[in-house]
């Protein structure tokens, strides 16, 4: 008998799950649960299980991270993940690192867990499966049917059962682009997951469509409906129609388009797969950099895939010259950095989910580059531009989102930067104040201040226009003139000594280029005028 445990950071949620369902019956015993991944960890490590069931978002350790560690020591063990639609990325990184199924926690029923272990019970080898004409029906009733689906959107005339529809109902294809970034958009787990959560979405909204879904590869899925009639305009119906019930129920961001092959639709001929992903894709990147769709020839009009090597180097050369305006508060230099790199994205027409995460790691390393500058009570912040980029679906959108965030981030770096260059270069003045009387020096200072040598110098130079050195001298020639007058009798070696000078020829060479006079000479002009006269 194979054994489960289960690991979440809510009670209720574990037991639940214990008592979803007789697990015995099914070939499964509990082995035990866990409150935390940290415990899971340890507990795992000592008596491995054949099935662990992990929430994604607990505590300091995640469910994410608690995979990646047991899959390395416990190979045969499988994953499976809780997850909520909230936390779908979060979902297909588990899929990714090697989970072989999830559940979502607004449907935790009996039906749903059964398959799920049923479906590891029959196949040991599952991970990732991706074997041809594989067909599953989720509790949603929805259908997955992949190589079948792929052979009807190649040949719609070609018989078979899996594309059968209600009585008086017309099949339509449509092909949906799937716009979040950031993923490997051919990996079958991840698609799995998608088109589970698009599956459950649309049989929720429209039960009569039946629909089906095929992951045909590059970031589309293909989709049939059965609708009453099959004209152009109900294909372009429908496409709104499934978009939007898309975003409302599972919120994915697609680009739905009817591209499909119908029979006796205008403009939506039988055409090989490659051609109508190669289409839609055209028509999407087309929509979302507002610039008529480029023809469809063959593979090098569309971009298929995503950044080269070349170019994510050119992004992330770009991304540092954008760290270096904005740690310098110079808004201008930012401000165009931006613009060069949004430039060169809609000149390459990078996929729409790949611009949005080249703007949203944007906006996190001027988020990085602010903490590490201790700039507090930011106005605004990455994770809330990244919400905000997902939901455009235009590039100019996007791109004044980020213009509004670098706007905000550099305002408050402004006002730090001018806090804190007065701050710190009067703690170096006042250091220097306190120990010119021996000899210091500019890295000493900017030690004590907590900063660069060469950011210190800078700082001064700026707040002061003077050097430090210009400025160290400064303070010992005055202290030297005041002892001068105050003390007649004292040797000018003695008062050499006294501001920092270990050599009484240095101190007389610089007393002389400050002030024209030698000290000598200085004391005795002073005391010659009186003391109305006297350096203070």
């Amino acid at each position: 008998m194979k054994t489960v445990a289960f690991v979440d950071d809510d009670t209720l949620v574990r037991a639940g799950l214990r008592t979803a369902l007789d697990w015995r019956a099914i070939g499964f015993a509990v082995s035990g649960d866990y409150a935390s991944a940290e415990d899971a960890l340890v507990g795992l490590r000592a008596h491995p299980v054949d099935v662990v069931v992990t929430d994604i978002v607990m505590g300091a350790m995640s469910g994410l991270d608690l995979i990646e560690q047991l899959a390395v020591d416990l190979p045969h063990t499988r994953f499976v993940v809780l997850t909520s639609y909230e936390e779908f990325e979060y979902a297909r990184k588990a899929l990714r690192l090697g989970a072989v199924d999830y559940i979502l926690k607004s449907n935790l029923d009996p039906d749903r867990v059964r398959e799920v272990f049923e479906r590891i019970s029959r196949d040991e080898s599952t991970h990732g499966d991706s074997s041809a004409g594989v067909q599953r029906n989720d509790t949603s009733g929805a259908v997955y049917a992949e190589r079948p689906l792929e052979r009807y959107l190649a040949d719609p005339c070609a018989s078979d059962t899996l594309v059968a529809g209600p009585a008086g109902y017309r099949p339509i294809a449509l092909v949906l682009i799937v716009e979040s970034g950031g993923t490997d958009r051919d990996d079958h787990a991840g698609s799995v997951a998608i088109i589970d959560a698009i599956t459950q979405a649309l049989s929720t909204a429209t039960p009569q469509a039946a629909p089906r879904l095929a992951n045909l590869g590059d970031g589309a899925i293909g989709l049939l409906l059965h609708v009453p009639t099959a004209d152009a305009d109900t294909m372009r119906h429908y496409a709104l129609l499934v978009q939007n019930t898309i975003e409302l129920y599972s919120n994915i961001a697609v680009s739905v388009f009817a591209a499909g092959s119908t029979p006796g639709v205008a403009g939506c001929e039988p055409a090989t797969v490659r051609e109508l992903v190669l289409r839609a894709r055209s028509a999407a990147d087309a929509r979302f950099y507002g610039r008529p769709a480029a023809p469809v020839v063959d593979d090098s009009t569309v971009r298929t895939g995503g950044l080269s090597t070349a170019e994510r180097d050119w992004f992330f050369e770009a991304e540092e010259r954008i760290a270096h305006g904005f740690v310098r508060g110079r808004a201008d230099d930012l401000h165009e950095a931006i613009a060069r790199l949004c430039d060169r994205v809609r000149e390459l027409r990078v996929r729409p989910g790949d611009a949005r995460e080249l703007l949203h790691a944007v906006a996190q390393r001027i988020e990085r580059c602010a903490h590490d500058m201790g700039v507090a009570d930011r106005s605004t912040d990455a994770s809330v531009l990244a919400k905000q980029l997902g939901e455009c679906r235009e590039w100019d959108a996007a791109r004044a989102l980020i213009d509004r965030f670098a706007d905000a981030m550099i305002g408050d770096t402004q006002r730090y930067l001018k806090d804190h260059v007065n701050t710190t270069v009067e703690r170096a003045k006042e250091y220097v104040h306190d120990h010119f009387t021996r000899r210091i020096s500019l890295g000493e200072v900017a030690k004590a201040c907590c900063v660069n040598r060469t950011y210190l110098s800078r700082l001064f130079h700026k707040a002061t226009g003077r050097t430090f050195s210009d400025y160290l001298t400064h303070i010992r020639i005055e202290e030297a003139k005041r002892l001068l007058y105050a003390r007649p009798g004292t040797y000018v070696y003695e008062i050499a000594l006294e501001v920092g000078y270990e050599e009484s020829g240095h101190f007389s060479r610089q007393f002389r280029e400050w002030t024209g006079l030698s000290p000598t000479e200085y004391r005795a002009r002073q005391l010659a005028q009186g003391s109305d006269e006297a350096p203070s």
